[in-house]
């Protein structure tokens, strides 16, 4: 997966936003003071960008896809991830995260999920339900989010039974300590820990002492360990440029 460096060094590890959905509805503390939320344009109610959907199938250029808006919320129809999903298959030149806060709806969904075709060199393949395969699509990236120790045991052992190519957890917001060895030996499964902060009005800032655990723990279970932000009063860590060293130290 290749971002642009400088995205990078601002801890934008994606390229582009695929707004497939719009509207939420909160469902953890990590809902709280979401941007989208504070947002005056938010109503609660879901929307459905289908005008979007081809978006990916027009860009050539190899891109990294993030599809932040919750894709799995219950008032999202299987029918149009299906369609999402078709697309992924058929734009193989772009990687695509898609992060969720609601991975048992994401495991039911690839659970009935199959294809008309699987060659996908010569014919664009049609998704469909109730065929029950286990298809993997190695350029879809799946996560959920785990902002505290309860989502973390709640929602990474989900992740790891799913079919996918790379598997993920954001940590962010990060609202309290996360310990992943009581989720279970996660090594070989998890792909990709990320973690930071809430940011903007009403940020609940991460300590660094959780930080500093919770890359600890990726070093042990040898799961790559990205910090996109953090904050310690008015000084900003990133991933690159000047940031304080989870060592204590700081450094350029």
């Amino acid at each position: 997966m290749n971002v642009c460096k400088s995205r990078v060094e601002k801890g934008l590890y994606w390229d582009e936003a695929w707004s497939l959905v719009s509207g939420c509805t909160p469902i953890s503390e990590g809902c709280q003071n979401c941007s989208g939320r504070l947002s005056t344009r938010f109503n609660g109610r879901i929307r459905l960008n289908r005008d979007f959907l081809d978006k990916p199938l027009k860009k050539k250029k190899p891109t990294v896809y993030a599809i932040w808006n919750d894709l799995f919320h219950e008032d999202v129809p299987f029918e149009f991830i299906a369609r999402a999903w078709e697309v992924m298959n058929n734009a193989n030149q772009h990687t695509f995260m898609v992060l969720t806060k609601r991975p048992k709806r994401m495991k039911e969904f690839l659970s009935r999920l199959g294809w008309y075709t699987h060659d996908r060199e010569t014919n664009p393949a049609e998704a469909v339900l109730d065929e029950g395969g286990k298809y993997t699509l190695p350029n879809v990236w799946l996560g959920v989010t785990a902002e505290n120790q309860q989502r973390a045991e709640e929602r990474i052992p989900i992740l790891l039974q799913l079919p996918a190519a790379k598997r993920f957890v954001s940590v962010e917001p990060m609202l309290g300590p996360v310990d992943l060895t009581e989720v279970g030996h996660v090594g070989p499964k998890l792909d990709w820990v990320i973690c930071g902060s809430k940011s903007g009005p009403n940020r609940r800032p991460a300590k660094i002492e959780w930080i500093r655990s919770l890359r600890n723990q990726c070093i042990y279970f040898g799961v790559p360990f990205f910090l996109k932000q953090s904050r310690r009063g008015s000084e900003k860590w990133r991933f690159s440029g000047r940031f304080t060293r989870l060592s204590g130290r700081t450094q350029r």
